[in-house]
């Protein structure tokens, strides 16, 4: 018999996918859905789905995550990002439920040389950094919650729209292409933030940290900018394209984003007793059953 009812809304983006695939790996009952089989945003009906379906865990990947869109989508953004969370806050904190929800490191303004811990001042550039912290702010008002907000960022896997396969894309099309040189953060496979929290929720600790109401960070080990990512992406698929260094100012882009958002693991490694590979290794499984 499975442990535990979850819940994975947002289905249809590249975790909620990842978690589909993976679905095996754990011994849980799981339930998907998108925005068309459960609208977050709408209070009672996620309080009868999850009623109806005796939900025990809400993994929610559920999110407006287009970052130039959102800059002239604010309300749409903040609808999602906000007010979804407000209401998975208050249904399982009546229903006793624990949460993970899945943030980004879009909530930092990023202007600064270090790894950001789970304790490092937000200030986010974008309207989309500002919805995913205001729906972090959420789940941290409503106090009987029991949450796990983790950051991540720079998320790839083999389907969906990444970076990762923009750029497989770009270099099969070109002889040349320009990528940014001097903004930094952390490639992170979708497979490897998924098989983490299959173990965290699996972990006796979990409850604990939960009934706390606890922030992480999870990226995979060390850093690059988006250049060096497209440098190592050009080597694993054997590509003769040229990739060509530019500063974030040669590229237009809406939204204004973190010039290093490099995240510190370290709380989540030791508190469920993670291993975590370097950004690298992930990329080159990845791409090698792509």
């Amino acid at each position: 018999m499975p442990d535990k009812n979850i819940l994975i809304t947002g289905c249809s983006g590249q975790l909620g996918k990842q978690f589909k695939l993976l679905e095996s790996k754990s011994k849980n009952n799981f339930f998907y859905t998108n925005k068309y089989d459960l609208d977050i945003t709408q209070y009672n009906d996620v309080k009868k789905y999850i009623n109806d379906y005796k939900i025990d865990i809400i993994i929610n990947c559920a999110a407006f995550t287009d970052v130039d869109s959102a800059e002239s989508k604010s309300k749409e953004a903040f609808l999602v990002n906000q007010q979804g969370c407000k209401n998975l806050a208050k249904v399982s904190s009546k229903q006793n439920l624990k949460i993970v929800h899945i943030s980004s490191d879009y909530v930092f303004e990023g202007n600064h040389d270090s790894f950001l811990d789970e304790n490092h001042p937000t200030k986010p550039l974008s309207e989309y950094g500002k919805s995913k912290l205001a729906g972090e702010k959420e789940f941290i008002k409503c106090n009987t919650a029991k949450y796990l907000i983790i950051r991540s960022g720079w998320l790839y896997s083999y389907h969906g729209k990444n970076f990762m396969n923009t750029i497989i894309k770009l270099l099969k099309n070109n002889s040349s292409i320009k990528v940014i040189s001097n903004q930094y953060g952390t490639p992170t496979s979708c497979e490897d933030l998924v098989h983490a929290i299959y173990k965290i929720i699996e972990n006796k600790d979990f409850n604990f940290y939960a009934k706390k109401g606890s922030i992480y960070h999870f990226s995979n080990s060390g850093y690059c900018s988006w250049y060096e990512y497209a440098v190592q992406i050009k080597k694993n698929i054997n590509s003769e394209c040229d990739v060509i260094k530019i500063n974030s100012d040669q590229y237009k882009s809406i939204a204004n984003r973190p010039k290093s958002s490099i995240l510190k693991i370290t709380k989540i490694i030791n508190d469920f007793d993670l291993e975590i590979i370097p950004w690298e290794e992930a990329l080159k499984k990845v791409l090698k059953r792509r």
